[in-house]
């Protein structure tokens, strides 16, 4: 497939966001000034006059996904970087955008959206375009990494670290309402709470909400040692 002509625009979604305020400093930082996506023209400018560009970064303002894509076909950036949030919801709309030739980044941290942007996987490498979805190091990332850490792991000789008996075999997705779940390490009491000093990333394992919340009002209740 033609890929056609592009620009060399670098296009930043949600740039009035936190994140997407820091990619744009990033991206101006390095020299390559970008181009600002969001719903309110005064707030893109405001952010832009941050970044300490002679020229102030061009402005694109479209307040849904559908619109930011329409803006995407017409203006045809190089590369976009997605910021909104409710990847499952954006991601599709913005990715398709995008081809042919272009290429796309989101932050999407959550199943549905990664299943659904990989499923464009044969359309994109047709068109010669790239689709990075959960860039950055977010929520699901973490549980994959501490997860796969913790395959298989022995005890280190002369360590007192062991893994958990109760650690998944698997990457652990919980889905439905109950499906937010946090990390927590065996030793409650330490100098760094969520972390204990000397313990390998092994020793994390997921805690179902209800378990949490008890835990916690314990730690409230125990004395300081």
């Amino acid at each position: 497939m033609e890929q056609g002509n592009r620009t060399d625009e670098v296009w930043v979604l949600g740039a009035t966001g936190r994140t997407g305020r820091a990619v744009a400093a990033r991206l101006a930082a390095d020299g390559v000034p970008p181009v600002l996506v969001g719903r309110n023209r005064g707030r893109l400018e405001r952010v832009g006059a941050t970044l300490g560009l002679t020229h102030g970064p061009k402005a694109v303002v479209a307040g849904t996904p559908e619109a930011i894509a329409a803006e995407i076909s017409r203006q045809r950036p190089a590369v976009v970087v997605n910021t909104l949030g409710d990847y499952a919801r954006t991601a599709l709309p913005i990715a398709r955008a995008c081809l042919p030739g272009g290429h796309y980044v989101d932050l999407a941290a959550d199943v549905p959206a990664m299943l659904r942007l990989a499923a464009l996987h044969p359309e994109a490498q047709g068109a010669g375009s790239t689709l990075v979805t959960g860039a950055g190091f977010g929520v699901l990332g973490t549980q994959a990494v501490v997860t796969m850490l913790g395959e298989g792991a022995r005890r280190p000789a002369g360590s007192g670290s062991t893994p958990s008996p109760r650690w998944p075999s698997r990457p652990a997705v919980w889905g439905g309402a109950r499906g937010q779940h946090r990390r927590r390490p065996h030793h409650r009491r330490t100098a760094l709470r969520g972390w204990p000093a000397g313990a390998s990333p092994a020793r994390l394992r997921l805690v179902p909400p209800h378990a949490a919340r008890r835990r916690d009002r314990d730690d409230r209740r125990r004395p300081v040692r």
